[in-house]
């Protein structure tokens, strides 16, 4: 296996290790929004969810490909 292989298959599963990390925290809170700064916005509720289907759908995607590794 090449370093440039070994150095694609180590981001990938940083990728997942913190994409995972995301989805746990985001399941347990109840509501979150965006900061800057001394600057911070409530998002709404439908963004939430929003945000929370494209977070848990692309960590199903890279587990699928996890499998293909």
């Amino acid at each position: 296996m090449t370093d440039e292989k070994l150095r694609e298959l180590a981001e990938f599963y940083d990728e997942l290790r913190e994409a995972q990390c995301c989805r746990e925290v985001l399941k347990n809170w109840l509501s979150f929004g965006l900061a800057s700064g001394t600057q911070y916005c409530e998002l709404p509720r439908k963004l939430q969810n929003r945000i929370r289907m494209v977070i848990l759908n692309y960590c199903l995607e890279l587990e699928e490909k996890m499998k293909e590794l």
